[in-house]
């Protein structure tokens, strides 16, 4: 018999994983106590350096692993999924820095605002979002001279 695409003969039930070509199994040949697969078999090629053989299981037996895994304890849900930071909020200000692309001396010039309004409790932060701003930069813009400009 010949496994499909290596040139080669195996004797049927002296077929080793890894004997054909791809170094899958090839349905039809048996050999070291492996079935032969039928139509909706699931076949389980490890990684080769896992050192783990080709598995065919029923989907029956599928089904079984499956259960059994989830059967088993798992762990509770992480309560601190930050961690390593020491806060939520050290979290999201990282984010926040990294998805603006601060540098440096804007992330430590944002962090001495953030501590000086911590350390003043006064309420003096008054802006509630991009609106805010626009707004005040728009009065802050009519109390400047109005410049013109020329196209040459």
């Amino acid at each position: 018999m010949e496994v499909e695409g290596s040139g080669e003969s195996v004797e049927a039930g002296k077929c080793e994983p890894g004997d054909a070509a791809d170094g899958s199994l090839t349905p039809g040949l048996v050999g070291s106590g492996l079935r032969v697969p039928n139509v909706g078999d699931i076949l389980i090629e490890y990684h080769p350096h896992s050192g783990k053989g080709s598995r065919i299981l029923s989907p029956e037996e599928f089904k079984a692993t499956l259960s059994d895994r989830l059967a088993e304890p798992t762990e509770p849900p992480d309560d601190e999924p930050w961690r390593p930071f020491r806060s939520r909020d050290d979290f999201e200000f990282a984010e926040f820095v990294h998805d603006t692309a601060l540098n440096q001396s804007q992330i430590d010039q944002l962090i001495k605002f953030i501590r000086r309004q911590d350390e003043s409790g006064s309420g003096s932060f008054t802006l509630q979002n991009y609106n805010d701003l626009k707004d005040v930069l728009e009065r802050a813009s009519k109390l400047l001279t109005s410049v013109t400009t020329f196209n040459l």
